[in-house]
């Protein structure tokens, strides 16, 4: 038979079958698994040269639609794995099985930076820096700031031992302590208001961290609150589809190799789901314990934390629920009499182990003298720090390109401190040792004694000089005390620092996301609200020691010369302090409200060329108030109703209520430009301006001078 093939029913007929055949959709499916094959998890799998566009699930699997063409090339990419590229055949479309290699060099380089996409360091414009595991394993470190010496362009001290740490960052200029930098846990900050407690006090190395992420400078204000100097994050390991544990033992000798130190360390976990391992969880800690590099009589060092998670993983996402618990006791050492600038070297007979902290103490400070409340004071307490923390990380992508992720925690801290707050020489024959303590004009002579072994230091005398009319004084001493080679006929002067406070954090950042080819964008807010609430004596009490390894306190006492039946007055007490209360009791109690929103933008322009820029608004609410006992009473024989022990002779009534509230706005904006000269040579330049919200206690410390009897305060001692 004869067909037609121009007859229309023909034409119509071959139409149909050819347009059906070009419209068949193909589909390619296959595992993505690494050297080890477990299956690797949010692996981006797409045709190359087309837009299609694929990601593997918690089993590794995918399947991409794909177009036909000469060559069907696979394209899998993976962050810390060398891209695949897979040549398929039309007729082998199913069951592909493709294994990824890691990429030592790029798990060094890839950072995700916050708000903009995950890059490696030569496509940014960012300086940013990632510690991971291996690296961190490599080094012994007691506190978690001191792990930041590895990163380019940042300066850490450390010398104060594992708290009262300062970073500065190469073009900041350095205003102590944390005052321009993000300490963060898992993406929030360790303490939300900034200035109260200092953040390295609640962040501990070991081996609960995973990685260490740092984004210096640039656009670190728009990544992370109050952070111009940058953001340091501290990712905490989680489980995985197999069990693994390990534990560390560190056992060595500090300062002079006499004084002990033992710390453990351990850390395991594994899939808590027995199918698709998708729910796995990770505990983790350490204990130690230690009598510290500057040994002062007492342990300088003691406690630890717990740290877990559990992790839940699903098609599209993950969910991770994560505990903390805190409770650890330290203090940071203080300063060694030092000579030459030029060639620093500890004076006279100190060494770089000498310690220069109170010995074994215990008094009570009762509200009597304070006006408000007692305080206990006990040296051996140090600095105690309490954490109780839980939050949540969600990660969740919708498709498209779109990601939402959020983070929050609730965190109860507090701080309970017993320590010195600075220790320097002092003078017992110079008149301002006397002019300070409301001494000066009171002839007579001044007796001091070791209080422990009562072992007497001699005398000083004070006289009447007619010879000097501008200045009628004269001191005669006949001391005999230790550290005549630092400095003669001197005490180390020792306030007792006392502060009782606790701050509430509760934290939330959500962040949406959206990924193109060659372009993302991301926005997010944040918000905190923090309670807190501190009591503070700056200081409790005066406390005079020999200057020499571990001093002992130095007693006072004072025999007028007006009369031969004068009595004995004691400037100090049996333990030899001197001046109960010290300007009374601080009493701060504030609500801190910050809210954020950030944009971002990064646009790879060409393979070559890369643009971003971000902004970011914060509002800054404070609502609080002060409450001091700063108004000295005179009395007559003091809160023991004896005139003669003067060192309890000073009370103090409660102020008024000073409140004060400071809602605040800022705005920061940054831009760079990156492009990629070569493989490993690139230029960037980068433009920033903002603002940054005031510490908290740039607050209270101006409302308390605005009170009056603040910091510095010296009320005078009672005689008589």
């Amino acid at each position: 038979m004869k067909v037609n093939y121009k007859h229309p029913l023909c034409i119509f007929f071959i139409t149909f079958c050819i347009s059906n055949i070009s419209a068949q959709a193909y589909y390619v499916s296959g595992t993505v698994t690494d050297a080890k094959n477990v299956p690797v998890i949010g692996a981006h799998v797409a045709q190359k040269g087309y837009p299609n566009t694929a990601v593997t699930d918690l089993k590794g699997d995918f399947t991409l639609k794909i177009d036909k063409d000469d060559q069907i090339i696979i394209e899998v990419t993976s962050i810390g794995y060398v891209k695949a590229e897979i040549l398929v055949d039309l007729l082998q479309l199913k069951d592909l099985r493709i294994q990824l290699s890691e990429d030592a060099i790029q798990l060094d380089e890839v950072i995700v930076t916050g708000v903009f996409d995950p890059r490696k360091r030569i496509e940014s414009s960012i300086a940013i820096t990632t510690l991971d595991n291996k690296t961190l394993e490599r080094t012994i470190s007691n506190s978690a700031t001191e792990l930041l010496r590895q990163v380019p362009g940042v300066f850490v001290n450390t010398a104060r031992g594992e708290i009262f740490n300062g970073i500065a960052v190469r073009g900041m200029v350095l205003g102590g302590n944390y005052y321009y930098v993000s300490m963060q846990e898992d993406g929030l900050p360790v303490v939300a208001a900034q200035g109260q407690f200092n953040p390295d006090g609640f962040l501990r190395a070991d081996l609960n961290i995973s990685r260490i992420k740092a984004v210096r400078g640039g656009n670190a204000s728009i990544l992370g609150i109050n952070a111009p100097g940058g953001i340091f994050n501290y990712i905490t390991k989680t489980g995985s589809d197999t069990f693994t544990g390990e534990a560390r033992v560190r056992l060595g000798l500090e300062g002079d190799g006499k004084n002990p130190y033992y710390r453990l360390e351990t850390g395991f976990g594994g899939p808590l789901s027995k199918k698709d391992k998708s729910l796995t969880y990770f505990i983790g800690g350490h204990y130690r314990h230690a009598n510290g590099a500057k040994y002062p009589g007492y342990p300088l060092s003691k406690g630890g934390q717990v740290k877990g998670n559990i992790v839940k993983k699903y098609k599209n996402g993950s969910f991770q629920w994560n505990m903390k618990y805190l409770h650890d006791r330290t203090v940071p050492f203080e300063l060694t009499p030092t000579v030459d600038f030029d060639n620093p070297r500890p004076a006279g007979n100190f060494t770089n182990s000498s310690s220069t902290l109170n010995p074994p103490l215990k008094l009570n400070f009762p509200s009597s003298i304070l006006g408000l409340r007692g305080v206990d004071y006990d040296t051996k307490n140090l600095y105690l720090f309490k954490e109780i923390a839980t939050g949540f990380n969600w990660e969740h992508r919708l498709g498209n390109g779109w990601k939402v992720q959020n983070a929050f925690r609730y965190s109860d801290k507090s701080l309970v401190s017993n320590a010195p707050l600075i220790v320097f020489p002092f003078a017992l024959d110079k008149f301002y040792f006397y002019a300070i303590y409301d001494l000066l004009g009171k002839f007579g002579t001044y007796n001091f004694y070791n209080t422990k072994t009562k072992k007497s230091y001699g005398t000083v005398k004070q006289e009447l000089d007619f010879t000097n009319p501008n200045f009628p004084f004269k001191f005669t001493s006949n001391l005999n005390l230790p550290g005549g080679e630092v400095q003669p006929n001197s005490v180390l002067y020792n306030p007792l620092g006392v502060e009782d406070g606790y701050m509430r954090d509760v934290m939330n950042q959500l962040t949406i996301k959206k990924q193109w080819d060659n372009m993302g964008l991301t926005a997010g807010l944040f918000h905190s609200t923090t309670r807190l609430q501190d009591y503070i004596l700056p200081p409790a009490a005066q406390g005079f020691g020999t200057i020499e390894d571990k001093p002992q306190f130095v007693g006072i006492d004072f025999v007028p010369s007006d009369g031969s039946n004068s009595p004995t007055y004691h400037v100090t007490d049996p333990n030899g302090i001197a001046s109960y209360g010290n300007g009374g009791i601080f009493f701060n109690k504030a609500t801190i409200k910050q809210t954020a929103f950030f944009f971002g933008h990064n646009w790879d322009v060409t393979p070559r060329l890369n643009i971003d820029w971000g902004i970011r608004y914060e509002h800054f609410d404070l609502k609080g108030y002060n409450v001091r006992s700063s108004s000295v009473i005179p009395t007559k024989g003091g809160v023991d109703g004896d005139s003669t022990t003067l060192y309890d002779n000073t009370t103090y009534q409660v102020g008024e209520n000073f409140n004060y509230e400071n809602p605040l706005s800022t705005f920061a904006f940054s831009g760079g430009v990156n492009y990629r000269v070569s493989k490993g040579v690139a230029i960037y330049a980068r433009y920033s301006k903002g603002s940054k919200t005031p510490d908290f206690n740039v607050f209270y410390d101006n409302s308390c001078l605005v009170s009056l009897g603040c910091w510095g305060h010296q009320p005078p001692l009672s005689y008589g």
